[in-house]
């Protein structure tokens, strides 16, 4: 009988932990459609720039990003981390009827074009503001959650319409 209690404990116990794993694995994962995936990427990455969190926006950047302007992903990072240093402040807007998606057919690429509207403090010289036509090239690319759990997550591949000075 003490036996069969103690086994029930144990079940009880790694069921519970199992259930908690899981919960804590889904919470990190992506939610919804691709689309809305994507648009909470930008919506995302939109209130890290505000809160000038370099490593909010990194983490939506892919390791293999490349673009016209000769930039890789260790090149990007370290302009936005030096762009956001040089700011007081930084102010994004993203109209949302200005987002357009689109999925490709088997549903690991994607385009993503919206307006942007930059508004900066430079640091001692006024504000600025600049207002940018973007494009994303954006890749469904694995993850691992807690480094074990594998899932998918979108990451820019390459962008266009950006201007590295403004």
């Amino acid at each position: 009988m003490k036996r069969g209690i103690i086994l029930a404990a144990v079940l009880t116990g790694l069921v519970g932990t199992g259930l908690i794993v899981k919960l804590a694995v889904d919470a990190k994962r992506p939610k919804g459609s691709d689309d809305r995936q994507i648009r909470m990427m930008l919506y995302d990455a939109e209130r890290a720039a505000e809160q000038k969190s370099v490593s909010g926006i990194a983490k939506y950047i892919s390791e293999d990003y490349r673009d016209g302007l000769d930039m890789n992903a260790p090149r990007l990072k370290y302009a936005i981390r030096d762009w956001m240093r040089l700011r007081n402040a930084v102010e994004v807007t993203i109209p949302t009827e200005s987002i357009r998606v689109q999925i490709e057919p088997d549903g690991k690429a994607a385009l993503v074009q919206f307006h942007l509207s930059l508004g900066t403090d430079l640091e001692g010289r006024g504000t600025a503001t600049s207002d940018m036509e973007m494009g994303l090239r954006l890749r469904k690319e694995p993850v691992y959650y807690y480094y074990l759990f594998p899932g998918e997550e979108w990451r820019v591949v390459s962008s266009e319409g950006y201007s590295p000075e403004g």
